[in-house]
């Protein structure tokens, strides 16, 4: 995936994805997913596109999220949300996680 100028490799989907989103932000991947569709903030989608990437090629969510803004967000809201398009997750969010990563 290529934000600005640097490209990213991006894995295969992780089997613990909402794990791993829930952890992060408070919601699942169906709930990512549709707030990736709507207007997400730069850091929402870089949680998103951070268990995609290799942890070899992992950067920091800030780093991420200044390439994502200065990329143009809905650009690459739009490439990260494909990678939710297929069986997104089902499980349920974090207790008290909100669409967002507010708890």
């Amino acid at each position: 995936m290529k934000i600005g100028e640097k490209t990213y490799s991006s894995s295969r989907k992780p089997t613990d994805l909402d794990e791993k989103l829930i952890a992060a932000t408070g919601v699942n991947a169906r709930e990512m997913a549709a707030i990736l569709a709507g207007t997400p903030l730069a850091g929402q989608v870089a949680q998103a596109l951070l268990p995609f990437l290799p942890e070899k090629d992992r950067p920091f969510v800030s780093v991420l999220a200044s390439e994502i803004a200065a990329a143009g967000v809905a650009v690459v809201a739009r490439e990260v949300a494909k990678l939710y398009t297929d069986d997104p997750a089902t499980t349920a969010p974090a207790a008290g996680g909100q669409p967002g990563g507010a708890a």
